[in-house]
């Protein structure tokens, strides 16, 4: 398959054959209590969701930690943060964080990431949690933009008691990035996937040059023109453009998304959109938390060496990672910056790559987002706080997607014998 190392179907064969032994090595005593263990691992896994193909893959686990996505939630959305092949990664370092194999120099947060001694764990576990949207990519990449749904979208309204800011908006939820010397094809694939999962607006500052600037708007231009891609030029680094994001447009939407553009958010099933899992979190201070604090999970190469080929998506190519996050991203409610305390840790934390505030008095983040029956909320460990959110008023009505991602959801369903799930949300 394309660049993939040639011991790639050896290794996983031999992590296979050597699974009994490497499970006695973590401690079971005899064969009986090393088979228990086993059955106990299934019926665990079985009995908290997962399915066919994560039960096919338990040999070629490299730790006992891969178990910890099964046992443990932390919101119902997952945040892929996508190292790619090796070539890709060290071409990533040093045309972003100028990193090179002959200098290496420290870099991104104090570690060099061309040489992290950590790197072998993003490797260490299977998870396909964003594979099941490879097919809406295939489809996105073959299909010609002209034609693509690009009417406008409707706006967004709710009751005027029910949020704090303005209750009719453009948007329901945006996505905002800034990037610098990204490939294409990274890029569009990233848009695509954003789209894909329901956001209506990505708002992209690209932190390079005027030269750089026109090259970014004519890859992206079917994307502005249709409506979805609003793009800006250097706004001097990273942190400013956050926070230029943030004041410029926070009244468009109610909730934004801060990520890299190498970082893929996922809801977790059985939804495929943002949208049902938000509507009913969308409201007043006190009621619901305002941040959410998704956990991001390192994926490696998946034993790709270069780039692999282009039928086939990010999603689908890269399918191995670290058992358990190593930060997280924040998902935030714009209306939060009405507060007074808020809008200061805002001010002073808004440059964040990895969120809008920090804890302010009042518990407002949840950084441990778990839903409980009668539509209760419970945050926690960082606020223990327990929500009851107010149900969507039915006059509330917000598109799964936006009318491009519409199109191609429509085809995914036309050539697939049972329709992804978000295709009969209304």
């Amino acid at each position: 398959r394309g660049g993939r190392g040639r011991g790639a179907k050896a290794a996983a064969a031999g992590a296979a054959a050597g699974a009994p032994s490497r499970c006695c090595g973590y401690g079971c005593s005899t064969r009986i209590l090393c088979r228990l263990a086993a059955v106990t691992l299934v019926v665990l896994l079985l009995y908290s969701g997962a399915g066919y193909e994560d039960l096919l893959a338990l040999p070629t686990w490299r730790t006992w930690k891969c178990v910890f996505p099964f046992v443990y939630r932390g919101t119902p959305f997952g945040l892929a943060h996508y190292r790619r092949s090796r070539q890709e990664l060290l071409a990533h370092y040093s045309r972003t964080w100028n990193l090179s194999m002959e200098t290496r120099p420290e870099g991104y947060i104090g570690t060099d990431g061309l040489h992290d001694p950590g790197m072998a764990k993003w490797n260490d576990c299977p998870n396909r949690m964003a594979a099941r949207f490879a097919q809406y990519h295939r489809i996105a990449r073959r299909l010609p933009f002209r034609l693509r749904d690009c009417r406008p979208q409707a706006r967004v309204c709710f009751p005027e008691d029910r949020v704090a800011g303005p209750p009719c908006r453009r948007f329901f939820a945006v996505v905002e990035v800034v990037y610098r010397r990204e490939p294409k094809a990274n890029v569009v694939e990233w848009v695509e996937h954003y789209l894909s999962i329901g956001f209506g607006h990505l708002f992209i500052s690209v932190n390079e040059d005027e030269r750089g600037l026109r090259r970014a708007t004519s890859e992206l231009l079917n994307y502005i023109e249709c409506g979805v891609v609003t793009i800006t030029g250097d706004l001097g680094g990273q942190s400013l453009g956050h926070r230029y994001h943030m004041q410029t447009f926070a009244n468009d939407t109610f909730w934004m998304l801060r990520v890299d553009i190498d970082e893929f958010l996922v809801p977790l099933p059985p939804h495929t959109s943002v949208v049902p899992w938000l509507l009913p979190l969308t409201g007043r201070r006190g009621h619901v938390p305002l941040e959410l604090f998704i956990g991001r999970t390192d994926f490696g190469s998946g034993g790709w060496h270069e780039r692999p080929p282009p039928s086939i998506p990010a999603v689908e190519a890269y399918t191995r990672s670290m058992a358990k996050p190593t930060g997280f991203k924040a998902l935030w409610q714009s209306d939060g910056l009405l507060d007074a305390d808020i809008l200061a840790e805002a001010l002073n934390h808004g440059q964040s790559p990895h969120f809008a505030w920090i804890q302010p008095a009042g518990g407002v983040i949840c950084q441990d987002f778990h839903p409980l029956p009668g539509g209760g909320v419970w945050c926690w460990p960082q606020m223990k706080h327990l929500f009851w959110p107010s149900p969507t008023p039915p006059s509330v009505r917000v598109e799964s997607y936006p009318p491009p991602a519409q199109t191609v959801w429509a085809m995914v369903q036309a050539t697939s014998a049972e329709p992804p799930e978000a295709l009969k949300e209304p």
